[in-house]
This record gives structure tokens, sequence and C-alpha cells, in this order.
């Protein structure tokens, strides 16, 4: 809701590690599993909170090593 109309019209998917989110539609857009990703894509999850589980999730789905501003986009 807080993308703009054009930022909305780019966004493809979202992604999550919930088995019970995966499949459902989110805001007219399908949740994938967050290892079906590429980049760049944006995340939500502000990093240092998840006891390092998003940070090994990043380097599963991005380059070795991941870039911010290039790989991934924090939007928190």
């Amino acid at each position: 809701k807080a993308l703009s109309p054009a930022a909305q019209a780019r966004l493809v998917a979202f992604a999550d590690v919930a088995a019970g989110k995966i499949g459902q539609p989110l805001y007219g857009r399908r949740v994938l599993p967050y290892t079906q990703i590429g980049t760049p894509f944006v995340t939500c999850v502000a990093l240092d909170r998840t006891g390092g589980a998003f940070e090994a999730n990043l380097t599963s789905v991005a380059p070795d090593p991941a870039s911010l501003g290039r790989d991934y986009f924090p939007l928190i």
C-alpha cells in the first residue's frame, strides 16, 4: 500500500518463509517461497533482528557476497 503506483506495477510477487503463506494471494500478488526469488529484491525484514536467520536466507538466494543496493534493498 505504501508503494507508489509505478512501483506497484513493477512488483512481481511476495516471498516468505512461512509455509502457510506460500501460494496465498497478497495485495493481488502471489506469495512465493523465499528460495524461488531472484535478485534484485526488496526486503521488509530488518537486518540484525532475526538471530542471523534472515542473513542466512539472504546468502542462499543472492550472489556471495550479497550486496546492499545491488542485490537487495531494505524497506523498513
